[in-house]
């Protein structure tokens, strides 16, 4: 049986300010990206956030 695996090249990383979040989805749009999110706090109330990246 052959072993299959796959790699891959980073293309862009998100900004810093995101790095703490939960990412629940990501859909292509047009020319970009939808992507929502859950941050992680200990407190209430929690939040989720959709942003829309698109490359220029």
């Amino acid at each position: 049986m052959k072993k299959l695996s796959f790699t891959w090249k980073t293309l862009w990383e998100f900004p810093a300010a995101y790095n703490s979040y939960n990412w629940e989805g990501i859909v292509t749009y047009k020319k970009g990206y939808f992507i929502i999110n859950d941050k992680y706090t200990a407190a209430r109330p929690y939040y989720s956030t959709l942003l829309y990246l698109e490359k220029k």
